[in-house]
C-alpha cells in the first residue's frame, strides 16, 4: 500500500536545483551542505606507439615494385620485366591493405600507381608495335618531279621500287 506520497530518489549526487553545474549531496530524505569529492584529471593519452599505426614493409614494397614496374613497361625492350612486376605490386598492395593495424597509404598507392603503370605500359607497347607495322619494309613509293629545263610531263608519276628481291 502506498500513503499516497511518490518514492523518494536514492541517495547519491545531483545536480544542485537552485545553482547550474553544482552537484548537491541528497541523502535519501534531504540536501545536505557538502560538496564532491575533486575529480582526478586524466592525463593525455599517449599514442601508442606500436600498435595503431606500425609501418607497413608489405606496402612499402609494392610501392617500389609498382614504381620499378611502371618505368620498365614504358620503356620499349623491358616490357616484360614490367609486366612482371606490375601485376606483382597490384597482389601485394591489395595484401598489404588487408593487414590489420597497419597503415595502408604506401598500399593504396601501389595499387593505384600499378593500375596506371599497366595502361601506359600497354599503351607504350601497342604504339611500338604500330610504329613498326607503318613502314611494312616490303616497298617504298617514290615521286619523281621534273628536272628544271625538261619539258612538262603529262603527269607525276609514282614508281613502287621493291626493298626485297625474291632470287
Amino acid at each position: 500500500m502506498s500513503d499516497g506520497h511518490a518514492p523518494s530518489p536514492p541517495a547519491g549526487w545531483y545536480a544542485a536545483p537552485h545553482a547550474a553545474g553544482q552537484l548537491r549531496y541528497w541523502d535519501g530524505w534531504r540536501w545536505l551542505d557538502i560538496t564532491p569529492p575533486p575529480q582526478p584529471v586524466a592525463a593525455p593519452r599517449a599514442p601508442l606507439v606500436g600498435v595503431e599505426h606500425r609501418g607497413n614493409q608489405v606496402g612499402r614494397i609494392a610501392l617500389v615494385a609498382a614504381i620499378a614496374g611502371t618505368i620498365f613497361a614504358c620503356w620499349p625492350g623491358w616490357f616484360l620485366a614490367g609486366w612482371i612486376l606490375l601485376p606483382a605490386a597490384f597482389v601485394l598492395g591489395i595484401v598489404a591493405v588487408a593487414l590489420p593495424g597497419r597503415r595502408r597509404g604506401n598500399a593504396v598507392t601501389a595499387i593505384v600507381i600499378s593500375i596506371i603503370g599497366t595502361i601506359a605500359g600497354f599503351s607504350v607497347f601497342f604504339s611500338t608495335v604500330f610504329d613498326g607495322f607503318g613502314d611494312t619494309g616490303l616497298e617504298r613509293v617514290r615521286s619523281e618531279a621534273p628536272l628544271e629545263g625538261a619539258p612538262p610531263s603529262r603527269s607525276h608519276h609514282l614508281e613502287i621500287i621493291p626493298l626485297f628481291v625474291d632470287w
